[in-house]
């Protein structure tokens, strides 16, 4: 499940006042993912918070047309969590519709081998 891009409901975790929101699974266990939320709201690079650029057909919804955001990941508020308690995200094209593969099966969202590696490296800086 690494690199994957799910939905946590964050509610009262940290008194942050937003409730579903999305993360990128670092790493996972048996029981248990650990994740890294993101924003799509400009952040300035910091020691805790850095830009991804935009994943490919990860779509937010602006103006009522469906775009590609740039993320910024928040490094200070990873989380270990639950397997059950998260959802997986799905890729979606320019026109919202929901990509499927060749045998009909839904695509996850991920993000790409380039944008692991540097969250990897990041997360270790920040958390040795």
């Amino acid at each position: 499940m690494n690199r994957k891009v799910v939905q946590y409901n964050f509610l009262g975790i940290e008194n942050e006042p937003y409730s579903l929101d999305h993360a990128i699974v670092l790493s996972s266990d048996n029981n248990n993912l650990k994740l890294l939320p993101f924003t799509n709201d400009f952040k300035p690079e910091s020691d805790t918070t850095i830009c991804l650029g935009k994943i490919s057909n990860f779509l937010n919804v602006d103006n009522d047309t469906f775009v590609e955001s740039n993320c910024s990941v928040l490094l200070d508020k990873i989380i270990e969590v639950p397997k059950n308690k998260v959802r997986p995200i799905y890729k979606q094209d320019l026109d919202g519709s929901i990509i499927k593969d060749k045998n009909g099966d839904l695509v996850p969202v991920e993000i790409n081998s380039q944008q692991y590696e540097y969250l990897a490296a990041k997360s270790n800086l920040f958390y040795a």
